[in-house]
């Protein structure tokens, strides 16, 4: 358990829209206290990352 909640998700996708070659993902979300407001922050930061082609949780 990460304790990752939804300021930590919305951070994780902050840095992950700086990675603008990345085109495969894992993330293991489980077991962490993430809600729908950092689920949606993680989500639309995702949709940005354009090159994304595998995104596996």
């Amino acid at each position: 358990m990460n304790q990752i909640c939804d300021k930590g998700a919305s951070d994780l996708g902050s840095a992950l829209t700086n990675c603008i070659n990345l085109s495969n993902l894992t993330l293991h979300l489980s077991m962490n206290q993430i809600c729908d407001k950092g689920a949606s922050s993680l989500g639309s930061a995702l949709a940005n990352c354009i090159n994304l082609s595998k995104f596996n949780t």
